[in-house]
């Protein structure tokens, strides 16, 4: 949750508070880094974590289809706020606000069942 937080908050930042190429260069390094290095792996073991066993690697497909799949989708939506809204408010519909229902989502989950396997019927 911390680094979706910061993750929002260097997304906003990239398009709204440093325009020179070394502050640009730091947050895209930091929003990378949280991005991939940190959100993108807790996730996935998240989702790993939720599912059966045997279910692991459909699992596993489709959080790697709805994460990469809608990238293409959010490129257009983000050009189209871009042309309505400028780069600033673009940037803070779509890297600060839309990750709040993320973060709905994972506070909706039941932490406490996760990592717990599946009963086995008898005889299997």
């Amino acid at each position: 949750m911390a680094a979706m937080g910061a993750n929002m908050v260097l997304g906003w930042m990239l398009f709204n508070l440093d325009t020179a190429p070394a502050g640009q260069a730091l947050l895209s390094i930091g929003y990378g880094t949280l991005a991939s290095g940190v959100l993108l792996v807790n996730l996935y073991a998240l989702v790993q974590r939720s599912v059966p066993p045997g279910a692991v690697g459909r699992a596993s497909g489709v959080f790697l289809a709805a994460t990469y799949l809608p990238a293409a989708a959010s490129g257009y939506a983000f050009a189209a706020l871009q042309g309505a809204y400028g780069w600033g408010m673009a940037a803070t519909i779509q890297m600060s606000c839309l990750p709040v229902i993320g973060i709905g989502a994972l506070l909706a989950l039941d932490l406490r069942k996760l990592g717990k396997p599946a009963a086995v019927p008898a005889g299997a």
